[in-house]
């Protein structure tokens, strides 16, 4: 379904379908709503589902196993925690083939996330395990990384690759498309827009923006407009309607293109608690939004205070609040920080930079298959 990851792995796709490469997707199940098999179909790659319960990792890895037997796999990708333990899983049984994954985030923080901070930490430790199993492991960000080695993996098996955007795709609008979806959504020529696009969680830190929001000088008629759904939504509204900022925001539905949206905010803002690299980020930056973040992995290698936009600390209303207000009384630095956005991005954090990363990677894995 239409989340980071899969965005990661259909980008990549694309970079290798144009070198003639055909990769094969292997899904655990199939997304009931948001899908992207037709955008793979589309590029002539092959997608197996496997079906049956969602945690029978040991059926998972069986079916993998014969998938690497009778295909010839060389090369197998995981991303996420079900998918990299039946690699490494299936890596114990196989020698045939080499294993890398890519880690998105810090792995206790997504355990915790997913099951609760005490069996999350079992998990992570399980994940952690899993991962040194393997060949090779990719991570989004430098502070992954140096997570990842101070729980004791190899750094010589470690890479830095962040995920990357389609800059050509991804790029400034003209005037006409941010006004029309303006007018579209009910806002003000003179509205300053801030906008966040992800999924509505905790660690999102979205309960943090909406607090600080409701600081802002209304002089300027502040609206904030949040792009997704997530179990935190009708949480978020309730809070919004007791801060008294309802008639504020803009709740937006996840629809699949967001370049028009983007086109239709003066800056982005991320507020999460714990994060890898945002797409969402990466993505505002290529279309010339300044960004406010908090100072997290991932983030803090994007933007650079006053530059490109501005950190704040994680769960920090006032100083989020703070840098939201700076922002709005040097409106007329947007244009100048939104350009060192996009320039950010289209140097370091471009799609093609990402796949030509990982073809070295797996060139570097060759001498490890038999």
């Amino acid at each position: 379904y239409r989340c980071g990851p899969m965005n990661d792995v259909l980008r990549l796709c694309r970079q290798y379908a144009d070198k003639g490469l055909k990769p094969l997707v292997v899904q655990f199940s199939r997304p009931v709503a948001d899908s992207l098999e037709s955008e793979f179909h589309r590029l002539g790659i092959e997608i197996i589902t496997f079906g049956g319960l969602r945690w029978n990792l040991a059926a998972h890895a069986l079916k993998l196993l014969q998938i690497i037997r009778r295909r010839k796999i060389e090369i197998v990708h995981s991303i996420s925690l079900r998918p990299d333990l039946v690699n490494a899983t299936v890596h114990t049984m196989c020698r045939d083939f080499a294993s890398v994954s890519t880690v998105l985030n810090i792995a206790l923080h997504d355990t915790s996330a997913l099951v609760g901070r005490i069996p999350g930490r079992a998990m992570a430790a399980l994940w952690l395990t899993a991962f040194k199993s393997m060949n090779a492991i990719a991570t989004h960000s430098q502070g992954i990384f140096d997570y990842l080695r101070g729980e004791g993996l190899d750094a010589g098996k470690m890479r830095v690759i962040p995920n990357g955007v389609d800059t050509e795709h991804f790029r400034p609008a003209d005037n006409d498309a941010g006004s029309e979806t303006r007018q579209r959504l009910g806002i003000g020529e003179k509205d300053f827009v801030f906008g966040f696009a992800g999924n509505f969680l905790p660690v999102k830190g979205l309960d943090i923006l909406l607090k600080a929001f409701a600081q802002l000088n209304n002089m300027e008629n502040p609206r904030l407009m949040l792009i997704g759904d997530g179990p935190d939504e009708s949480s978020l509204k309730k809070l919004a309607e007791e801060l008294g900022i309802a008639q504020n925001i803009i709740w937006v539905p996840r629809n699949g293109e967001l370049r028009p949206l983007y086109a239709a905010m003066d800056v982005f803002c991320l507020p999460s608690r714990s994060e890898g690299l945002s797409n969402a980020l990466l993505e505002a930056c290529a279309c010339g939004l300044p960004c406010i973040v908090t100072d997290i992995a991932g983030s803090r290698e994007v933007v650079r205070n006053g530059v490109n936009g501005y950190i704040a600390a994680p769960d920090d209303i006032e100083e989020l609040a703070g840098a939201m207000n700076g922002i709005i009384r040097k409106r007329n630095d947007l244009p100048r920080m939104g350009k060192a956005a996009r320039e950010t991005v289209c140097a370091l954090f471009s799609a093609r930079s990402m796949a030509e990363s990982y073809m070295r990677l797996y060139e570097e894995l060759l001498p490890y298959i038999r």
